[in-house]
């Protein structure tokens, strides 16, 4: 990885730490493993179609 996207993503993951009261290693792998309990839960039909439904889901 160039210097420059590891240092970008070492500043998005410190910020993205700092919104929610949750701290992930990484929010950007798609690697994530969800309760059935929380799937069962979550309004989908209120979150978006696109590309941030998964911060939705995060959030």
């Amino acid at each position: 990885m160039p210097l420059y996207k590891f240092f970008g993503n070492v500043l998005i993951l410190k910020f993205g730490n700092q919104l929610i009261p949750i701290s992930f290693s990484d929010w950007h792998s798609g690697y994530r493993v969800f309760s059935k309990k929380m799937n069962n839960t979550v309004p989908y039909e209120i979150n978006s179609d696109d590309f941030t439904f998964d911060f939705q889901i995060l959030v």
